[in-house]
């Protein structure tokens, strides 16, 4: 088997794994007329809590929207 691509670095160590996790939970950010528009609304959906609220608005943690496809 060849490790050829394999990155060469160890892993995080517990902390700093925890430490980024409790970083992008407290992500601020603002949703926006920019932000707002939908790429590809043929599969992906707003998230429920942004659709028809007003912008600009203050948020806190990662947007996204539970569920899959409905293929």
């Amino acid at each position: 088997m060849s490790l050829i691509g394999i990155a060469s670095t160890a892993p995080n160590s517990r902390s700093t794994t925890q430490a980024n996790a409790n970083s992008m939970s407290a992500l601020t950010w603002t949703y926006n007329s920019t932000n707002k528009s939908n790429p590809s609304p043929s599969n992906i959906t707003i998230p429920d809590y942004l659709v028809g609220v007003a912008t600009p608005l203050s948020q806190t943690g990662i947007p996204y929207s539970w569920g899959g496809t409905t293929d």
